[in-house]
Order: C-alpha cells, then structure tokens, then sequence
C-alpha cells in the first residue's frame, strides 16, 4: 500500500485519486446520471465516480493495514490482563 502511494505521487496522480476539491465532487455528481441513462464516462486518467471509489477502496486497506498489525500485539497484552 505504501508503494502504491508513493507510485502515484511520483507520477503526480494525487488529484485524480482523492477527488475531494470542487471539481471533483462536480464529476462525482455528473457521473451516475449518465449510467443512469447508458452513457459510460470517458476512459483514462480522470476524475469522477470510479476514482472516488478506488480511492475508498483505498482507504480502507490503508486503514486495515494500520489497524491490523496494532490489534496483533495488543490482543496477546489485554488478554493475560483479563485473564
């Protein structure tokens, strides 16, 4: 996971990601009308649902990835606590 963010900020992909400016939210907004009506969005590197989605997608390992490894070594300290 942390090799994929630094990928995207080398290649300078941080504002297509997390589209959390105006112009983001604008295209996240303009998307799911044209699914709607059959019209898929223009392929490439853009900005709109499908980036807000991987994004969140994303959010979610880095948070599991952070959460995960904390969770390992303090379930083994408060169950002799308890016990």
């Amino acid at each position: 996971m942390v090799t994929f963010r630094l990928y995207v900020y080398v290649k300078g992909d941080l504002g297509i990601l997390p589209p959390w400016n105006h112009d983001g939210a604008a295209a996240i907004g303009r998307d799911p009308p044209g699914l709607l009506h059959g019209r898929l969005p223009s392929a490439g590197r853009r900005i709109g649902l499908s980036s807000f989605a991987h994004e969140l997608g994303l959010l979610a390992l880095t948070g599991s990835g952070f959460t995960g490894p904390i969770l390992f070594f303090l379930a083994p300290i408060c169950a002799r606590k308890s016990g």
